[in-house]
C-alpha cells in the first residue's frame, strides 16, 4: 500500500467512499459514451502530495475490487490492472467537456478535481471497466505528469502557484505568495479585448479543472468586468454558469472554493435569468417562496440563510495536518485550496496555531500606501505621520498576514492583531472590508457563515435587523446604534467607503432555519463562555478518562482562512492599513472621555491608585499643583513620534488601561522633575518643556504596562518598549513636535 500522502485525495460523490453503500453495474451495461451526456460523473477531490497511482489504489479498493468480486474467475472484468496500470487508464481518459468542448485536465495540483471513468445512469452507477483495461496500456497522455512520480503541489497566494522558493540550507521549498496585483494585472490581460462570453468560456474549463486554483480569477474577472460597464456583471454570470451542467454546478459546490463563485455568480442573476434556477440548486439554498403561476422560486440570500453546500477543503494527512510535539509542533490548515502551517503557541491556558506572517508592513506600505482610499477629512502631512509611526512599530505585532488563535483573544489577525473577543477591534476592520468590498468579505469570511452587524457599545444590534439577539435586553434602536458609531455616519446616512470607520460591531452566525444568530461576546475577560468561542474553532481538551479540563485549544480551521485572505485580498490588505492609522483617532476618541476627570478610574469612581503610595501631583487633571490653569493634553504629552509610537502600541495591546498608566506616568514625571529642579514648562509659558517629556515619555515606556487598580500588575509593555527604541531610534524621533498625527 502507498503512502496516506500518496493516497491523499477525497471522492465525489461522498458515498463512493463507503465500500456498503455501492450499486454499481459492469460495463456490459448499455451505456452513452463516457461523458457524452449530461450525466452525474464522479471525480476525485486532490489533496497536497497525492499521486495519481495513489488515487488509483484508493480508486482499485473503493470501486473496481468491489465491483468484479462477484464475478466468477473466469470472467475478464475479474483481471483489474495493477496500480501503475491503472494509474495510466485513469490518466487517459481524464477528459471533461464543457460546453461542448473536450478537454483533458493536465492540472495535477491541490484542488485538481480528477474525473473518474463512472457515470450515474439510469440503473446505478456505471463504471466504464472495460474502457478502463483498455487504456492500461500504451503511451500516457503527454499533457498530464507522471502518474507514479509527480505528487500534487500545493496552492499558495491569490494566483495559486505553486511553491518556487528554494531554502538551500535544508533542501526545502517555502511557499512565498504574490502580491494580489499579480492576479489583477494577470485577469486584466485576460479580459481585455474580449466579449463577457469570451471570458466566460476561457475560466469555465478552468473552473472544473480546478476551483481553488481558478476561484480567486473568477471574481476578479466579475469585478473588473462591473468596472468597465456595470450591467455586464449579470450577464458574465449568466454565460459563465450556462458553460457548465447541473452535475457540473454540483460538484462544484462540494468544494469551498467553487462554493464561493457560484455565490458570486448567483449574486448577480435575476430570478427570471435560465440560471438562477440551476446555480441556487447546486448550492442548496434555502427556498423563501414557492413557485407560483407566472413566477419563478425565491431563494434566500446565503447571507441570510446558510445554504446546504457545506465546506469541502482538499484532504490533508493526518500527518500534514499535525506533527512534531512541545515547541517542535507544527499544524495545518486549509482555506479554498492553500494549505498554510503554523507553530503551536500558548498563553495561560490557552492554545493554538500562530504565525508571525510573511507579508512585510514596510514593503506593503512603499508598493500600495499611495492608493489606500485615506479619509476625506485626513490631511495629507497627518496621513503620512500617522502611516510613518504604524509602518515603524509593525514588527512588534506582525506582518500583514499574521494570524494567532493562543490566548483569549480568540482570533486575531493583521499588522495590529485585531482580535474578535470584542466588538471594537477585527468586527471593525472587517466590517469597512464588507463596507468597501462585499464581494471579498463573503469569498474570504461570509462563506463560513460570518456575518457582521454595527452595535452599540455594551452589543446591542438595531431592533429593526433581520437577526436573532441573544435575549430581548440585547436590541436598541437604531439611532442608538448610530450614535455609538459617529465615525460611520453623517446624520443618519452611512458615509462613504473612504469615511466608513464605525466603532462598534458584533458578530453575527449564519444558519440555515432561522435569521443569523448574534454572537456575544464573552461575560468577563479571558472567560470560554462565549458563542465565538466554539465559532472560531476552540474547544476543551480533555483529561486521560475524557473529562473537559480548563485547558482550551483551537482548530488551525479559521487561521488557513485568515491567512489566504490576508494574503490574497488587496482591498483587506488596504483596510488593515487605513484601520490601523485610524487608531489613532480612536487614541483621540478615547482621550476625551479620560480627560472629563483624570482622578477616577474608567471603571468607577474610585481614584487612580498612586505610584507605590506616593501622593498625586494635583487632585485633578494633567496639572502641576496649582500652576496649571488648565490640564495638559494627550496630544501635548505624546507629541514625539517615539512616543505617539509607545502609546500606539500600547492602545493595541490594552487600550483599556492606558487611563491610568498616563496619570502615573505623569505623576512619576512630574515628582522626578521637582525633585531635581528640572523645569516642567518653558518658562513661565504653560508649554511643557522638552526635558520634561522626555522624562514622561520614558516613564511611560515602562508603567504602560500596569493594571489600572491595585499596586498594579507588569505585563509584557516594558520588553516592547525596548524593541521600539532600540530597533527603530533611526526612524522614530524622541524630538517634541515631530509628530503631527493629533492635528
Amino acid at each position: 500500500m502507498l503512502s496516506p500522502a500518496e493516497r491523499n485525495v477525497a471522492l465525489w460523490p461522498p458515498g463512493l467512499e463507503t465500500v456498503g453503500v455501492l450499486h454499481l453495474t459492469g460495463s456490459e451495461v448499455s451505456s452513452p459514451a463516457l461523458g457524452g451526456q449530461a450525466k452525474t460523473r464522479a471525480y476525485a477531490l486532490v489533496g497536497s502530495q497525492a499521486t495519481l497511482a495513489g488515487l488509483a489504489e484508493r480508486f482499485s479498493e473503493l470501486v473496481l475490487q468491489p465491483l468484479v468480486a462477484p464475478l466468477p474467475d473466469s470472467d475478464p472484468g475479474k483481471r483489474l490492472p495493477d496500480v501503475p496500470s491503472t494509474a495510466l487508464a485513469l490518466e487517459r481518459m481524464a477528459m471533461t467537456t464543457v460546453s461542448g468542448t473536450e478537454r483533458f485536465v493536465a492540472d495535477w495540483r491541490t484542488g485538481t478535481l480528477f474525473p473518474l471513468p463512472m457515470e450515474l445512469g439510469a440503473a446505478g452507477w456505471v463504471v466504464y471497466l472495460s474502457e478502463l483495461q483498455a487504456n492500461a496500456v500504451g503511451p500516457p497522455n503527454l499533457l498530464a505528469p507522471d502518474p507514479s512520480t509527480v505528487p500534487a503541489d500545493d496552492l499558495v497566494g491569490p494566483t495559486a502557484i505553486a511553491p518556487t522558493v528554494v531554502d538551500k540550507k535544508k533542501g526545502t521549498r517555502k511557499a512565498i505568495p504574490e502580491e494580489p496585483s499579480v492576479l489583477s494585472d494577470a485577469v486584466a490581460e485576460l479580459v481585455a479585448a474580449r466579449t463577457v462570453g469570451q471570458v466566460a468560456i476561457a475560466l469555465a474549463h478552468d473552473l472544473l479543472d480546478n476551483p481553488s486554483a481558478t476561484c480567486l480569477r473568477v471574481v476578479e474577472a466579475l469585478l473588473q468586468i462591473e468596472e468597465r460597464t456595470f450591467a455586464d456583471g449579470g450577464s458574465f454570470a449568466s454565460a459563465l454558469a450556462a458553460q457548465l451542467l447541473p452535475p457540473q454546478l454540483e460538484v462544484l459546490a462540494w468544494t469551498t472554493a467553487g462554493t464561493v463563485v457560484l455565490r458570486r455568480l448567483w449574486s448577480r442573476l435575476p430570478p427570471a435569468d435560465p440560471m438562477y434556477e440551476p446555480v441556487s440548486q447546486a448550492l442548496q439554498l434555502v427556498v423563501q417562496s414557492p413557485a407560483a403561476q407566472g413566477s419563478p422560486r425565491r431563494y434566500f440570500a446565503p447571507q441570510q440563510r446558510s445554504p446546504g453546500a457545506g465546506f469541502r477543503e482538499p484532504p490533508l494527512t493526518a500527518e500534514q495536518a499535525d506533527h512534531g510535539s512541545g515547541t517542535q509542533r507544527e499544524v495545518a490548515g486549509i482555506a479554498l485550496g492553500r494549505r498554510t502551517t503554523y507553530g503551536w503557541d500558548s498563553y495561560d491556558s490557552w492554545s493554538g496555531p500562530s504565525a508571525a506572517g510573511v507579508v512585510g508592513l514596510a514593503r506593503f506600505d512603499r508598493a500600495h500606501g499611495d492608493e489606500v482610499p485615506w479619509p476625506s477629512w485626513a490631511s495629507a502631512k497627518q496621513t503620512a505621520v500617522r502611516r510613518h509611526v504604524v509602518v515603524a512599530i509593525g514588527p512588534n505585532e506582525g506582518q500583514v498576514d499574521a494570524v494567532r488563535l493562543a490566548d483569549s483573544a480568540l482570533l486575531s489577525l493583521g499588522l495590529q492583531q485585531w482580535s474578535f473577543h470584542t466588538n471594537e477591534e477585527c468586527t471593525v476592520l472587517l466590517e469597512q472590508l464588507g463596507q468597501r468590498s462585499p464581494d471579498h468579505f463573503d469569498v474570504f469570511f461570509g462563506v463560513y457563515d460570518l456575518g457582521l452587524a454595527l452595535c452599540t457599545a455594551d452589543g446591542k444590534v438595531d431592533a429593526a435587523l433581520d437577526v436573532i439577539p441573544s435575549g430581548p435586553d440585547r436590541t436598541a434602536s437604531f439611532a442608538e446604534v448610530q450614535a455609538a458609531n459617529p465615525h460611520a455616519f453623517t446624520g443618519v446616512a452611512r458615509n462613504q467607503d473612504r469615511d466608513y470607520y464605525p466603532t462598534f460591531v458584533t458578530v453575527l452566525e449564519t444558519r440555515p432555519d432561522s435569521d443569523p444568530l448574534v454572537l456575544d461576546t464573552a461575560s468577563k475577560s479571558g472567560s470560554a463562555d462565549t458563542p465565538r468561542f466554539e465559532f472560531f474553532g476552540w474547544d476543551f481538551l480533555k483529561d486521560k478518562k475524557g473529562r473537559p479540563t480548563n485547558a482550551k485549544a483551537a482548530s488551525p480551521a479559521w487561521a488557513a482562512r485568515c491567512t489566504v485572505a490576508l494574503q490574497s485580498c488587496l482591498p483587506l490588505q488596504e483596510c488593515e492599513l487605513g484601520v490601523g492609522v485610524f487608531r489613532f483617532t480612536r487614541i483621540l476618541d478615547d482621550a476625551a472621555v479620560w480627560g472629563r476627570d483624570w482622578s477616577v478610574r474608567l471603571s468607577g469612581s474610585d481614584p487612580v491608585g498612586g505610584l507605590a503610595g506616593a501622593p498625586r501631583a494635583a487632585p485633578t487633571g494633567l496639572r502641576v499643583g496649582e500652576a496649571c490653569p488648565a490640564d495638559h493634553t494627550v496630544p501635548e504629552l505624546f507629541g514625539s513620534q517615539f512616543a505617539a509610537a509607545l502609546l500606539l502600541d500600547a492602545h493595541i495591546n490594552v487600550p483599556a488601561v492606558q487611563k491610568a498608566a498616563i496619570m502615573r506616568s505623569w505623576q512619576r514625571a512630574v515628582d522626578a522633575c521637582t525633585a531635581d529642579g528640572t523645569p516642567i514648562h518653558v518658562g513661565d509659558t504653560e508649554v511643557l518643556s522638552e526635558d520634561f517629556l522626555q522624562r514622561f515619555a520614558v516613564s511611560y515606556s515602562a508603567l504602560r504596562g500596569y493594571k489600572e487598580t491595585g499596586g498594579g500588575k507588569f505585563s509584557t509593555m516594558p520588553d516592547r518598549s525596548f524593541r521600539i527604541a532600540f530597533e527603530h531610534d533611526f526612524a522614530l524621533s524622541p524630538i517634541g513636535g515631530t509628530f503631527a498625527g493629533w492635528e
